[in-house]
């Protein structure tokens, strides 16, 4: 089970991946090199396909092209997290720990999700069919406490960002392709989060801040890319439909909209190599895919080009077809330009969100010594720090000015904290923290030397 899977379902030895290795995976996984692929193109109304043995195969080759092994080899174990998350979920009172703290809020808003997606597949049996049968084999109690105790577990590991919406059905059908092993999900899950996606896709605002953002912005100029010379198809109308569909693609990464063999087709190339791009370039290839569905709606003015997409994606999109258009994306396209472009939009909305959102960060960089990309990652740090509150706790501070090599007294902390808080509240806002750094990174040894005495 840890080597890469073989033809052993009728298609094996052809394609693109019969010859890579679990370190070198081939750049694309083509159908006919893929152990279930016999019957993948008729009909999707026998999960016969979706075997346990098979499923496990998946997750298995899943678990070694990623690197999910090596974070469970060099990491503490899954026990570990699983029953750290259980104790934080004991303390209580005045006593209780900020991690703690985190954990207790993401486990209520883990617990109404996990609730839901239990009774949730009867509705997909309309939205979508296979998908419903697909959670519906391998769905029991027992599952969903395995999934509650994996997702609990890792915002143990993970308590900044946490848990977010979508995760509970990524860790489902995870947890349902590794047959109920819950080690392998905990580790898939956090390879996909923490390593293969941007780290600040799950954040919250500002929007500069967040990788989804970005994600969703690079499939928008693919798109219009992809689409040069298709008259009939404007680019302002391949712009909102990627802005439409991103939310429910990007975010459960799939789960509900791509029927399962396409999402597990997806999948394939997200824990393989270059696997972080693979998330834009599927939601292109819907769009690729549904070429000839959107001229047709757009050629009937009565028609809903969003409603026709989304319909034929669910119900009537071949396992092939989107192959050969996810394959025709990341053709046309490498990880290099996917990156830059992220990048260059995380710099341009931080620059928009300044000017547009906060006039005392525009000064911030005129009277401080950081640059704009300095300070953009302070805010990306100052954000993931204070989560929800009004600002940053004493404790939160002393520690960040410790790592900064700020050594004095804990008496003479209380005092520099008094001086930050300039608007005495009790926290440091954004705008504090900056100035007390700009004299820690860059101030003059006559700074310092007030700053330390």
């Amino acid at each position: 089970s840890s080597r890469m899977m073989d033809g052993s379902g009728g298609g094996g030895g052809g394609g693109g991946g019969g010859g890579g290795s679990p370190t070198t995976p081939p750049r694309y996984v083509h159908t006919s090199s893929l152990a279930w692929s016999t019957g993948v193109c008729g009909s999707r109304s026998s999960p016969a396909r979706w075997s346990n043995k098979k499923l496990r195969l998946r997750a298995n080759r899943w678990f070694e092209m990623s690197n999910a092994r090596r974070l469970m080899k060099t990491q503490p174990n899954y026990i570990y997290y699983a029953k750290s998350a259980d104790r934080c979920m004991t303390e209580s009172g005045e006593a209780i720990s900020e991690v703690a703290v985190l954990v207790q809020k993401s486990v209520t808003q883990i617990n109404m999700d996990v609730e839901q997606l239990r009774t949730e597949p009867e509705s997909f049996q309309d939205s979508c069919p296979d998908l419903h049968m697909f959670l519906r084999g391998g769905w029991s109690d027992e599952r969903r406490a395995a999934l509650l105790r994996v997702l609990t577990a890792y915002t143990f590991r993970n308590p900044v960002p946490g848990y977010s919406q979508g995760m509970n059905m990524i860790a489902a059908v995870l947890l349902r392709a590794a047959d109920g092993n819950e080690e392998i999900t905990f580790w898939l899950l956090c390879s996909l989060i923490e390593n293969i996606r941007d780290r600040d896709f799950y954040n919250e605002g500002p929007a500069c801040m967040n990788g989804y953002e970005a994600e969703s912005h690079v499939a928008g100029v693919i798109a219009t890319k992809m689409f040069e010379g298709h008259n009939n198809l404007d680019p302002g109308l391949l712009t909102m439909l990627i802005q439409i569909l991103a939310p429910k693609a990007l975010i459960p990464l799939y789960v509900n909209l791509l029927p399962v063999d396409c999402l597990l087709c997806v999948w394939d190339r997200v824990f393989s190599s270059d696997g972080g791009v693979w998330p834009t370039y599927a939601l292109v290839a819907i769009l690729v895919a549904n070429a000839e569905v959107m001229e047709a709606a757009v050629m009937d003015e009565m028609g809903d080009a969003y409603e026709s997409v989304l319909d034929h994606t669910r119900n009537h999109l071949k396992t092939r077809e989107f192959i050969a258009a996810l394959d025709e994306v990341g053709g046309a396209n490498t990880v290099k330009d996917v990156d830059n472009m992220r990048h260059s939009h995380k710099v341009e909305m931080a620059s928009e969100f300044s000017v547009a959102q906060s006039h005392q960060f525009q000064k911030l960089q005129r009277t401080t010594d950081f640059s704009v990309k300095e300070v953009i990652s302070l805010l990306e740090h100052y954000k993931l720090t204070v989560q929800d509150a009004d600002g940053m706790s004493k404790t939160q501070f002393m520690e960040l000015m410790r790592l900064c090599g700020v050594t004095i007294s804990d008496d003479f902390f209380h005092e520099l904290f008094t001086w930050v808080d300039q608007d005495q509240t009790g926290t440091v806002d954004f705008r504090e923290l900056v100035s007390v750094l700009s004299v820690v990174a860059h101030g003059s040894d006559e700074e310092k030397l007030l700053l330390g005495n």
